[in-house]
């Protein structure tokens, strides 16, 4: 069974704090774009592209 997260009609439970369920859309975008330069520069080892080229697309 899942823990209640006090979100639930009647529920007499403390509410869980909404941060830690979710991301800001600051820090969302943070992660997508540190996970697309890390694919980059992955593409750029493949392909011998300088990595510092690559860092400063971003």
């Amino acid at each position: 069974m899942l823990d209640c997260d006090g979100l639930c009609h009647g529920c007499k439970r403390p509410r869980a704090a909404l941060g830690r369920l979710r991301l800001s859309k600051a820090a969302r975008r943070r992660g997508w774009r540190q996970e697309a330069l890390s694919e980059l520069v992955d593409l750029g080892e493949l392909y011998g592209v300088d990595p510092a080229a690559i860092r400063g697309v971003g």
